[in-house]
């Protein structure tokens, strides 16, 4: 055990995700079951994502946004990902809106247009 507090911010964590499991899952699927007898949505559409007990804040998600476009970056430009697959990751990681499209590369070498004044 050290002097930071680490292990009892573990232990906390742990009994935060203690009650999530024994707790509060078995009293939401009970939950289910009766809102979706009342509203006749098949019980199989209901499903949970417990958020982070801890959420980042905007620099550190600024920082792992940066990561994940580096390495999907990286990896389409060896050809690993297609451009699509990058997309979808992109949306996954929510790097991007999930209603993003893959735009046009603009040309790194456009036409110069030269006018002549008379």
């Amino acid at each position: 055990m050290n002097a930071t507090g680490e292990s009892d911010l573990v232990n906390y964590i742990e009994f935060l995700q203690g009650l999530q499991k024994d707790i509060f899952v078995p009293r939401l699927k009970v939950v289910d079951v009766l809102l979706a007898a009342h509203f006749q949505i098949p019980i199989e559409q209901f499903q949970y994502t417990w958020g982070c007990i801890f959420p980042e804040s905007a620099t550190e998600k600024a920082e792992r946004q940066d990561k994940v476009v580096d390495r999907i970056t990286k990896l389409t430009e060896a050809g690993v990902l297609s451009t699509e697959s990058a997309l979808e990751e992109c949306k996954k990681e929510g790097v991007v809106s999930k209603e993003a499209t893959i735009g046009e590369r603009p040309d790194p070498n456009p036409p110069t247009t030269t006018t002549k004044d008379n």
